[in-house]
């Protein structure tokens, strides 16, 4: 939760992975929390971890089928049929 605390107070955006200049401890902003806050942010932040695990997970899981269909099409082992073009409205966020 501190490192929580101490990297939200940093103004504006970056891009990831931008490195960010160091900053002595003085010059650090940590929020002063009641103790309900501090509960219910550890609540927040408890339930953003296991939703960022989920997440990881759903991606490995894509990675790992993306992997065994580009293999078993060049192996031979899969073949595709149908119709593989997607409807459009279903990737451009207008689904009914």
């Amino acid at each position: 939760m501190l490192a929580t605390l101490l990297t939200a107070d940093d103004h504006g955006t970056r891009p990831a992975r931008a490195v960010r200049s160091a900053r002595r401890l003085e010059q650090h902003y940590v929020a002063l929390l009641s103790p309900a806050e501090v509960r219910l942010l550890d609540a927040l932040l408890e339930h953003l971890d296991g939703q960022l695990v989920l997440a990881r997970q759903q991606m490995d899981a894509l990675t790992e089928i993306r992997n065994i269909a580009a293999a078993g099409l060049t192996a031979g082992t899969l073949t595709l049929t149908g119709d593989l073009t997607p409807p459009a409205d279903r990737w451009s966020g207008n689904a009914s």
